[in-house]
């Protein structure tokens, strides 16, 4: 099921990458959401591939990633805020620092890596939700991303025979969230 969803997230932010190159602007799009999706999704490939998970449970994190790269990207070619060749050197920086993680960082800092991307995945579209707000516009959000991303987010609910109940790996990185248990 994994693969399904990965296959899911690949179509994603496809739409409004396909947007931006066709009508060679960025018009709309925050910057600021397209970093912080970059660095997020690409810090929830680490933890995964240094613990070995098989990569049909991660593979959907370098989509996003490489999704979210590439609208960086264009919007640094199409856009006012920066450069192609600085929005290039940061692409750079996150790759290094995911190469380090992988290879060479102690695995308490990944867990508080993985820990900092759910955070910095969960309100990179305030930038966006802002700016939208602002211009009263959809600020090039496509529609069909907007549907990918609900359905993606309900199918991983899904992914089991128990529904939402997660299978635990004894991890201890789960011992960082708060427990729910009944009275």
């Amino acid at each position: 099921f994994g693969w399904c969803i990965s296959a899911g997230s690949a179509l994603l932010y496809s739409p409004i990458l396909y947007d931006v190159l066709r009508k060679k602007s960025a018009m709309g799009l925050s910057p600021v959401t397209w970093v912080l999706q970059t660095v997020g999704s690409a810090g929830m490939v680490v933890y995964p591939l240094k613990s070995k998970y098989p990569l049909s449970t991660y593979f959907e994190f370098i989509t996003l990633s490489v999704q979210s790269a590439a609208i960086f990207v264009a919007l640094a070619a199409y856009g006012d805020v920066l450069t192609a060749s600085q929005a290039l050197q940061l692409l750079a920086a996150v790759a290094g620092m995911v190469a380090y993680l992988v290879v060479a960082a102690p695995m308490k800092l990944v867990k508080s890596v993985q820990a900092a991307s759910i955070a910095i995945m969960t309100v990179s579209l305030l930038p966006q939700v802002a700016r939208n707000f602002k211009e009263k516009s959809t600020g090039g959000w496509s529609p069909l991303s907007a549907f990918f991303a609900t359905l993606g987010n309900a199918i991983r609910i899904f992914t089991t025979p128990d529904g939402w109940v997660g299978h635990f790996t004894g991890d201890d990185i789960a011992e960082r969230f708060p427990k729910f248990e009944n009275a």
